[in-house]
């Protein structure tokens, strides 16, 4: 979604649409988990090793996500403050806010959704954005890889202790 809003497919790509590969290595993994022969793929992302390693992963790829939003709104918006923190908390997201929103019309969410009531999705997401802002671009306190390495330290970090300690680590002030 925060790929669509800044309209720049040279900037900030929609991932399936950037490479033939991304799509085809979606539906083998799909494939894969359910479906491959006995099951084993399934069950080996049970395993705490193979679940920790995904879910590093996937903070890897969120900060990488977070970051080049923020780079790419600061570019396309110059002095626009909301463009580079709205945009990288969407990017942030993964599509959270969209499918809370789907899933409560259809009637499957009964509850509150992301929006309303912010989780570690939408927090996280936010607070990854603005130091990236902050740290990068407004007071040029680190350069863009360093805001890139902050936003992934502190994300896998976040993921390791949740995994590690099987705490619920939230970033709420309640």
């Amino acid at each position: 979604m925060s790929a669509l809003m800044l309209q720049s497919p040279d900037t900030a790509a929609v991932g399936l649409f950037a490479r033939n590969e991304i799509g085809i290595c979606y539906v083998l993994a799909w494939w894969a988990y359910h479906y491959f022969p006995g099951g084993w793929v399934a069950r080996a992302a049970d395993l705490p090793p193979f679940r920790a390693a995904c879910k590093v992963a996937r903070s890897i790829l969120r900060a990488n996500t977070v970051v080049h939003r923020v780079n790419a709104a600061v570019k396309l918006h110059p002095g626009v403050v909301a463009a580079p923190l709205v945009l990288g908390t969407l990017g942030g997201c993964g599509g959270r806010l969209l499918v809370d929103a789907f899933s409560h019309c259809a009637g499957y969410k009964q509850g509150p959704n992301e929006l309303s009531h912010p989780g570690y999705v939408l927090r996280s997401a936010a607070t990854g954005a603005l130091l990236q802002y902050l740290l990068v671009h407004v007071s040029g306190v680190l350069t863009s890889q360093q805001g890139l390495g902050l936003v992934i330290s502190l994300y896998v970090a976040h993921s390791l202790a949740t995994d590690l300690t099987y705490l619920r680590l939230s970033l709420q002030c309640t």
